[in-house]
C-alpha cells in the first residue's frame, strides 16, 4: 500500500507557471517538478474539491495565456 499525500494548490501553480526569475520561487518550482516526475508515482495523491476547483481555474487561465484581472483600476 502506498503512502497517501494530499496536494494543495501551490503544487499545481508551481507545475503550471512559467519559470520564475525570483530565486526562491524558481527553486520551489524546480523541486516541485522533480518530485512530480520522480516521486509522485510512489504515493496515492489526493486533492480536495476546493483545491481542484481553484487549481483548474487558475491552470485553465494559464493554458489560455490569460492573466487574472487586476482589482485595482488603472
Amino acid at each position: 500500500m502506498k503512502p497517501t499525500v494530499y496536494l494543495e494548490t501551490s503544487i499545481f501553480s508551481y507545475l503550471a507557471a512559467h519559470p520564475s526569475r525570483d530565486l526562491i520561487t524558481a527553486a520551489r518550482q524546480q523541486v516541485t517538478h522533480e518530485w512530480w516526475s520522480l516521486r509522485r508515482s510512489a504515493f496515492d495523491a489526493f486533492v480536495s474539491e476546493l483545491v481542484h476547483a481553484e487549481a483548474s481555474g487558475e491552470m485553465l487561465m494559464q493554458w489560455r495565456g490569460e492573466r487574472p484581472c487586476s482589482r485595482e483600476s488603472h
